[in-house]
């Protein structure tokens, strides 16, 4: 003899109450005589049409299905709303909600959006033409949210998984086939209004991609390569500029090879994202949205031209008899792009910024401002480096001349003591002494050298000015 099998949940536990057995996982209820039967036969097996019975056991699963989706546990809930659909595959709830929990359990290795895709229309083609009508809407904004969701999730694997070919091209292949379902249900359901959508969502996607480039680049590409001294050089570099470049922090870290490798594939990977997001600019595209989006590929790419490995390098000195009397290590730059590939690469972010002036005319004002402020700062730089020398030479003049007048004295004071008569030895002294007193002449004065080093101060208080004004326009 069988133990009772509840037909609906697979439950064992029951409860025998005012005559019946009642199912403590489902609330179905069976008579003696059901119970008895299964007990020796196994569970009954319902056919035919839906009963009032069959209509009691739906509403009791559809309840326990909404309880499991509201409570997350989404694969529990997709099996009540199979159990449901297996006795009335016409129920238009549980095609709905199915869809809805399978949409939940998606990930990298179960990618389940075609189905969730399908359960939810199917949920609309099983109703009447007045159920249709009501329900449609609220058919459409699920579907919507599904695959919203399921863009999402992949543009958050590129950070999770890193930026890879076949993550981006999946998240590029999710949104196409988003917009493709999308506009199938549109037709389906009669609304006419897609048009407007496809720009929200593309709109939607490309700010989504802009976020998602600058976030991995900070946690991920730019943060793997440059470590310890990605801060000094998180900013946006310029291939032709010279007042920004790339520099290291301390003698610690240096990328390999590999790194740089990985750090070029990863950035291709994303200015693809970015390019295939710059597609989908259309009439609401908000300016903001376009400039970023070049300018982050702009970026990428100029850092990519800035890279290179390195190899940590050994130096000895020995003695005569071959023992190392010095070591030292170092870092020696060792791979980086080709000066072609480099050139190819500037002119893909010249085109970058034609295209963004092409969409956008007063970009240009914005970048003759920028130039303009960069050759301000790379001016004043070069006044404070003016400064820095005289002050240098005046250093190093004095020094240079007290040193020869000090040997000019000194060996005067010898011969005249020693009453040397070669007369060459006396000019030779007076010479070493005019000599050191011309390098005091030459010497920038002391009200010179303070001079200078008020105007560093006023230069320097200027160049964080500017440099506010800059990353203003950025």
């Amino acid at each position: 003899m069988k133990a009772i099998t509840c037909e609906m949940c697979g439950s064992h536990d029951f409860v025998k109450q005012d005559g019946v057995f009642i199912c403590q996982g489902c609330g179905m209820k069976y008579s003696l005589e059901d119970a008895k039967k299964m007990m020796s036969e196994g569970a009954v097996e319902v056919q035919g049409t839906v009963t009032v019975q069959n209509m009691v056991q739906t509403e009791s699963l559809l309840k326990l299905a909404q309880s499991s989706f509201e409570s997350k546990n989404y694969s529990q809930a997709e099996n009540f709303c199979n159990q449901v659909i297996a006795i009335d595959d016409k129920n238009y709830e549980a095609w709905k909600l199915k869809g809805e929990a399978i949409n939940y359990q998606i990930s990298v290795k179960n990618p389940r959006i075609l189905e969730v895709y399908n359960c939810i229309m199917t949920s609309y083609r099983v109703l009447d033409n007045e159920g249709k009508e009501k329900n449609k809407a609220d058919i459409l904004s699920s579907i919507k949210i599904c695959f919203e969701g399921e863009i999402d999730f992949w543009l958050e694997q590129i950070e999770k998984q890193r930026p890879s070919k076949d993550v981006v091209n999946k998240a590029k292949s999710t949104f196409n086939d988003a917009i493709a379902k999308i506009e199938s249900s549109y037709l389906e359901m009669g609304f006419d209004s897609i048009e407007k959508y496809k720009k929200k969502l593309k709109n939607y996607f490309i700010s989504q991609v802009n976020a998602i480039c600058v976030s991995v680049w900070k946690t991920t590409v730019g943060y793997n390569y440059y470590r310890d001294s990605f801060e000094t050089n998180n900013h946006a570099l310029d291939p032709e500029s010279t007042w920004q470049k790339i520099t290291w922090k301390g003698d610690d870290y240096r990328p390999d090879a590999e790194i740089l490798t990985t750090f070029i594939d990863e950035c291709d990977n994303l200015i693809n994202l970015l390019l295939f997001a710059g597609s989908l600019f259309n009439d609401e595209t908000a300016n903001k949205e376009i400039i970023t989006t070049y300018e982050n590929a702009i970026f990428l790419n100029t850092h990519v031209i800035g890279g290179e490995s390195y190899v940590r390098m050994v130096s000895t000195t020995t003695n005569g008899y071959g023992a190392v009397t010095d070591r030292r290590e170092y870092w020696k730059a060792d791979k980086d792009l080709t000066s072609d590939a480099k050139k190819i690469r500037v002119e893909k972010n010249k085109q970058y910024k034609q295209k963004i002036r092409e969409r956008i005319p007063e970009y240009q004002k914005k970048e003759d401002d920028k130039k303009e402020l960069e050759e301000n700062i790379s001016y004043l730089y070069s006044e404070i480096y003016r400064i820095d020398e005289e002050k240098k030479k005046r250093t190093s003049c004095l020094g240079v001349g007290a040193f020869l007048v000090g040997i000019g004295i000194l060996m005067l004071i010898v011969c005249i003591s020693l009453s040397m008569p070669t007369a060459w030895v006396y000019l030779l002294c007076i010479a070493l002494i005019v000599i050191g007193l011309i390098y005091f002449v030459k010497a920038p004065s002391r009200e010179d050298v303070k001079y200078g080093d008020a105007r560093r101060k006023e230069l320097l208080k200027k160049i964080t000015e500017l440099k506010k004004n800059l990353d203003s326009l950025k």
